[in-house]
């Protein structure tokens, strides 16, 4: 993030008080770095005492009723941050850089268009932007302040909700609301009373009223859930996360963006990278599937949704395995036209839900809880039939797991060059390894990140291949931990389903004896971790060394099986009406 620039005076919104009723450290696990701070208010005692303020002083005695009281004083200010940095002697409007503009508000958002429209847009770009304008997307929002605000905010927020938050305004320096990572005097969350969670109707009034600067005429409902993957109804994928390849003041393995703060960056300089074709070429033959048609779900679960916080929603498998599907609605979603209710069909058009579930959930606008009044009487119906895969006992082959495993790791390892973003190769000789296990098992490989390559051979029966048509060969992998690919006597097999990893092999075998060779990779986590303390990159070193400590276990890599073979009958299902 870019840091702020001084610009222009700062303006004091607000000075409130309040009792304090207490206070404690609050520890955060994937923070330590970091203090946060709990203090409770009493809300009877939360008072706006602006009107005060006389020439910049505060004139105003505190009752006797707590020990202590907090003061806060609230000024609003521009940030002049920039999201590009000018480059030096510019002879163009662009070399001057950017700077941030206000994303919550229809001013600052007509000025990003208006700038577009007059500097960058026009001609052969505009040609281009309708070729290629699906494929643009924005990155992640990095402007920084202590709480989002917007010029007039507090004119809006009185408007539309109907009452002033300017003493209200201490609450909404809430976790939720900012970066998690704050130092003081941001590091402290206000809360209102011990079962006050960060969701007082202040915070809830916050949140919306400053969604709706950018909302003044309409906008268009941006749905990517990517939920469920494929299933969810995702028509264009975007891996994102490929740095920069050069070393630019860093250690092996190069430069990584946020200081090591996430373990995967797509590139060559992974061992896995070789092996990511399958899963991409995958995802580009789905695109025409996934473009095609209305997704449908059965179930949606309403879910309220809190900014800047990761909650779970229901996470249970037994709607998966009676045959329903479902994905979250939130407040926005239900008070959408979109939302509308056909024959008991939610969005008929649309997912069509069959059903609107509330679990657990006690936050709801008043716009949205308007539209759930007639669909709360919707239930699914008891009546449904279910398909269930059956097998009966035969006299076919019994299937059988392949025991013996000769292993070879390829290990990813410092160049000798330790500024050199390139890994060496080291073979480590496992030999013939009697069970299957992850890497993170095996004493001295435990430390290990690169390639694993497992060679076995098997046996298949005499008169194997006169009875290949009427019989099917399947191989299964057992768990996949991250990337597979196979050779059957040294004929590569199609790309496998991570999700169910079972290939059809029949005509890849022979009579007697086969061979199998089998090649798995791993990220560079557990290679980094074992460097964490010799690793800097962009000259500093890891911003988090606690996700690489001792208490924090090697990842899990390899092939753990096990892998079996099996044969099934191949049976011939013809139409009624052929």
């Amino acid at each position: 993030m870019h840091k702020h620039e001084e610009w222009g005076a700062e303006r004091l919104v607000a000075v409130v008080a309040a009792g304090v009723q207490s206070s404690k450290i609050v520890d955060i696990p994937e923070l330590p770095e970091y203090e946060f701070v709990d203090t409770i208010l009493d809300e009877e005692s939360l008072v706006d005492i602006t009107d005060s303020v006389v020439n910049n002083t505060l004139r105003w005695t505190a009752p006797t009723k707590f020990a202590n009281y907090t003061l806060f004083a609230v000024y609003e200010k521009f940030t002049l941050q920039r999201s590009v940095d000018p480059i030096d002697h510019a002879a163009e409007l662009i070399g001057n850089g950017s700077w941030i503009t206000d994303h919550f508000s229809a001013s600052g958002a007509n000025l990003v268009i208006d700038f577009w429209d007059e500097h960058i847009l026009g001609g052969e770009v505009n040609e281009l932007i309708k070729k290629v304008g699906e494929h643009a997307w924005e990155d992640s929002m990095e402007m920084s302040s202590a709480l989002w605000w917007s010029h007039g905010f507090l004119e809006r927020f009185e408007a539309n909700r109907g009452y002033s938050p300017r003493k209200y305004l201490p609450l909404l320096f809430h976790q939720s609301n900012t970066l998690r990572a704050q130092y003081r005097p941001y590091n402290t969350t206000y809360l209102l009373g011990s079962t006050d969670h960060g969701q007082h109707k202040a915070l809830q009034d916050y949140r919306l009223t400053l969604s709706e600067g950018y909302h003044d005429v309409s906008a268009k409902e941006l749905v990517n859930l990517f939920q469920e993957s494929f299933a969810a109804g995702v028509n264009v994928m975007v891996v994102h996360g490929m740095p920069y390849g050069g070393e630019f003041m860093s250690t092996w393995p190069g430069y990584t963006p946020l200081l090591y703060s996430f373990d995967y960056n797509a590139g060559p300089r992974l061992p896995d990278w070789n092996y990511m074709d399958d899963h991409m070429a995958y995802a580009a033959r789905n695109q025409l599937v996934l473009q095609t048609g209305t997704t449908k779900r059965d179930i949606a679960f309403y879910h309220y949704d809190e900014p800047r916080s990761v909650t779970e929603g229901y996470n249970f498998s037994d709607l998966r395995a009676a045959g329903f599907s479902y994905e979250y609605l939130v407040s926005a979603n239900l008070a959408s036209g979109r939302a509308a209710i056909s024959n008991g069909v939610i969005a008929p058009d649309g997912p069509a839900y069959r059903a609107l579930v509330f679990n657990e959930q006690t936050y709801i606008s008043a716009a949205a809880a308007s539209r759930v009044l007639t669909p709360a009487s919707l239930r699914l119906s008891d009546n449904r039939n279910v398909s269930v895969h059956a097998t009966k006992c035969g006299t076919g082959p019994s299937p059988f797991t392949i025991e013996e495993w000769n292993v070879q790791i390829q290990s990813w390892v410092p160049d000798v060059n330790k500024s050199s973003s390139r890994s060496m190769i080291q073979t480590i000789e496992l030999g013939t390894l009697p069970e299957l296990k992850p890497w993170s098992e095996i004493s001295h490989v435990r430390n290990v990140s690169g390639v694993g390559v497992y060679q076995a051979t098997f046996s298949m029966p005499k008169n194997y291949s006169r009875n290949m048509y009427a019989s099917a060969t399947m191989i299964h992998f057992g768990p996949i931990l991250n990337t597979l690919r196979a050779w059957v006597n040294d004929r590569l097999l199609p790309p496998i389903d991570l999700a169910d990893a079972e290939v059809e092999i029949s005509k890849y075998l022979v009579e007697g004896e086969n061979t199998i060779r089998i090649e798995v990779s791993s990220t560079l986590f557990n290679a980094v971790k074992a460097r964490v303390d010799s690793l800097a990159t962009m000259g500093s070193p890891v911003m988090f060394p606690s996700s690489y400590s001792d208490d924090v276990p090697f990842q899990e890599f390899g092939l753990v099986g096990p892998v079996m073979i099996r044969q099934l009958r191949k049976v011939t299902i013809r139409h009624p009406d052929q």
